[in-house]
């Protein structure tokens, strides 16, 4: 939400936008941190190509990964929102040049509309992943993952003003004193509701802008 509130002006305003997915082939858990390493190089080699053609990416770059539950398996890769088809098409062209093991049918452009803003900020990872009797928390590989990251960021501003950070540290903990109880409770928008009295468990109320952001990306 942070990051929405913070990028959406900008990215709203882009001049004819696009979104855009960069892919590589799926790796190992041995091989995801060296993967990783070369996706960031070569994609900061590809903005210095852009630079000596008078031109820039101008937009957000974020790096997602997934989890193969079957194959056992990683699949980073990265997503953006830029500026001009000429330029996404360019990207994806360069980017195929570095990894030409990845396939074509792999990347993809698409005009950005008013769900990509969405998209792009969601999770970097899924904590649930898998399907059926696969679907779970795997904890090795998000601790996999984890380490992949460390020291690095999941968002990046190119040829626009860093606004906000990923972090936050202005959300603080809140302590709430929970007597013991036998009462089943389910999870109802922005709090914990007690199933036979309908009491909230927390009382948080969020704000307006963060209720329209919950409700879209529910949707």
């Amino acid at each position: 939400m942070k990051l929405i509130k913070g990028y959406k002006d900008v990215l709203n305003n882009l001049n004819d936008p696009f979104f855009v997915t960069l892919t590589v082939p799926n790796v190992s858990d041995i091989e995801l941190k060296s993967m990783i390493i070369e996706m960031f190089k070569e994609l900061k080699k590809i903005q210095k190509v852009f630079q000596k053609r008078k031109t820039n990416i101008i937009g957000i770059r974020k790096i997602e990964y997934t989890y193969n539950t079957r194959l056992k398996n990683y699949h980073p890769h990265f997503h953006l929102i830029i500026s001009g088809k000429i330029i996404a098409e360019t990207l994806v062209s360069e980017w195929l040049k570095r990894f030409p093991s990845s396939n074509m049918k792999g990347q993809d452009i698409r005009k950005a509309d008013s769900n990509s803003i969405l998209e792009l900020f969601k999770y970097f990872t899924k904590v649930v992943t898998g399907k059926g009797k696969l679907q779970g928390i795997y904890i090795k590989p998000m601790d996999v993952i984890f380490n992949a990251m460390k020291g690095r960021r999941v968002f990046q501003p190119l040829g626009v003003k860093k606004r906000v950070s990923e972090d936050i540290e202005e959300i603080q903990a809140q302590e709430y004193d929970i007597e013991e109880t036998q009462a089943v409770f389910s999870w109802k928008v922005n709090d914990w509701v007690d199933e036979r009295t309908g009491e909230l468990l927390t009382g948080y109320v969020p704000t307006d802008i963060d209720l329209e952001l919950l409700s879209k990306i529910v949707r």
